[in-house]
């Protein structure tokens, strides 16, 4: 009896090695998107999202947000469950006009840290879950470019509960 040909062979066990490689990348992927790494060169403070106007569903957060790491980091996306949808927003004044623009991404240089606040930076959630009360504890999840996150909590808060002068 003769030996098989290896050339014969060769598609398959090539065939056979690029599906173990792709099982075993997608096995990672998915363990990577469960398990996200914990970005510790960002320090999240004084978090909080507005409650909605009556009768609207939509409203901000802020937030402000230190980059204490030695090269820059990308901000990419905002989650939370008391939301259906979030948007990065920059908000512009021109010629006498407020604009808001919706963002793909906000880049924080290194050992910088910037703010978002009203008439600023900010992030808008969309179609928010009914029932919120001031002092509310609100999950907030930020997501970087990197595939790191931090997780924080923001304070609900009222407009009407702010001081004006």
């Amino acid at each position: 009896m003769r030996a098989p040909n290896l050339s014969t062979r060769l598609p398959f066990i090539q065939s056979l090695i690029l599906t173990a490689l792709t099982v075993a990348w997608l096995s990672a992927s998915a363990y990577a998107d469960q398990n996200p790494r914990v970005n510790n060169q960002v320090i999240v403070d004084d978090a909080y999202v507005h409650l909605p106007l009556p009768g609207k569903s939509n409203t901000a957060g802020y937030f402000s947000i230190t980059n204490a790491g030695t090269e820059a980091v990308v901000l990419t996306d905002i989650e939370t469950d008391i939301a259906a949808r979030t948007e990065l927003h920059s908000h512009t004044h021109e010629q006498g006009v407020m604009r808001m623009r919706k963002e793909s991404e906000v880049t924080i240089a290194a050992q910088t840290t910037l703010v978002f606040a009203p008439g600023s930076w900010h992030v808008m959630l969309f179609e928010v879950k009914p029932g919120l009360r001031t002092g509310d504890s609100l999950p907030l999840t930020l997501r970087f470019a990197d595939g790191s996150v931090v997780s924080v909590t923001a304070q609900a808060r009222s407009l009407f509960d702010q001081h004006h002068h």
